[in-house]
Formats: C-alpha cells, structure tokens, sequence
C-alpha cells in the first residue's frame, strides 16, 4: 500500500507501465483490472479496521502509538443530532456513528488502508499469479485474464468480497 509515499501516484502508474512493457517485450498477454471504492474513506467499517489495527500491532509493537491515536480519534462513536425544536436541548439524537473515519480525520488516510490491507494481502498469497497494487480506495489487479477472472472463486471476487466485508461497495462507473 502506498501511504504517505512521496509521488505515490506517479510511482504506481510507473509501476504499471513497466508490467504493460515488459508482457509487450515477453509477447505475454496482460490485464489490468482497477477498482475504485465509492465513498471509502466515509464508509468503511471502523470495528474491522481496529480488529485488524490490533493483529498489525502484535506483529509490529512500535504501531502501538498509531494505536491509541486511531483509538482515542475514530475509534470512538461519536453521537449524532439533528435539530429539534420540540426537545428540551434543542436536538435529537438519531444514532451513534459506527462507519468511516470522519470528516476532517488526518489519521483517516492511515485508518482506511488498515482496513482493506488483509484482504489484499490473502488475494496474493491465494492467487500467485495476480498482483495487488492499491493506492488509498483505488485497487489494481495485473495478471492474465484467466489468472484474474477464472472460476468461481477468483482474484476479482476475492476483492470484491473484502470490499463488502469491509462495509464498502465499488464504484461501477470507475471499473476499467
């Protein structure tokens, strides 16, 4: 995952580059498969993204300050109000916020990449062949077309299904 990577964006698009040249230069065939997740950073499910900050942190202790600042700012569930005029306060509380990170949230950047980094990682490491590169809420997969798309429990659907899980769904107009 690229985050706080000086010209992330740029580095990922060379990256990509480079694979289409190397399969023309190799005459190997190539597909690149981009996702992008609608409203990501607004929806995603800050429950999951704790349970997965807190197995980060057993194998990587020196995350623990990251930790208590994701804990003590999304971690929370904040309450939300709307005006009431007919109340005693003023307002009336509608429910408890329970997804995303918060409009505003520095630490949102981080917490989101949290989130969907075991589902990325499980995709590789099931599907050898396919490469999962993502920047924030935009995800690519390289690999054929077979590698990508066969059967019936395939790469694709193996990040589509850690979308959803997630609380997320993909944009459809952004599917290349």
């Amino acid at each position: 995952l690229a985050i706080g990577v000086e010209n992330g964006i740029q580095l990922y698009i060379t990256g990509i580059n480079l694979k289409l040249e190397e399969a023309t230069r190799l005459s190997r065939s190539l597909s690149i498969v981009s996702l992008d997740i609608r409203n990501a950073h607004n929806e995603f499910n800050r429950k999951n993204m704790i349970t997965e900050l807190d197995q980060l942190v057993i194998s990587n202790p020196e995350l623990q300050p990251l930790r208590c600042g994701l804990l003590s700012t999304i971690g929370i569930q904040s309450t939300i109000y709307m005006k009431d005029y007919t109340s005693q306060s003023g307002f009336l509380q509608l429910c408890n916020s329970c997804q995303g990170g918060g409009q505003g949230n520095a630490l949102t950047n981080i917490a989101f990449p949290i989130a969907i980094n075991h589902f990325l990682k499980s995709c590789e490491a099931l599907f050898p062949n396919v490469e999962v590169r993502a920047y924030q809420d935009n995800i690519t997969l390289i690999g054929s077309i077979n590698d990508i798309f066969s059967g019936e429990h395939n790469a694709y659907q193996h990040i589509i299904n850690g979308i959803h899980g997630i609380g997320c769904r993909t944009n459809p107009d952004m599917f290349t």
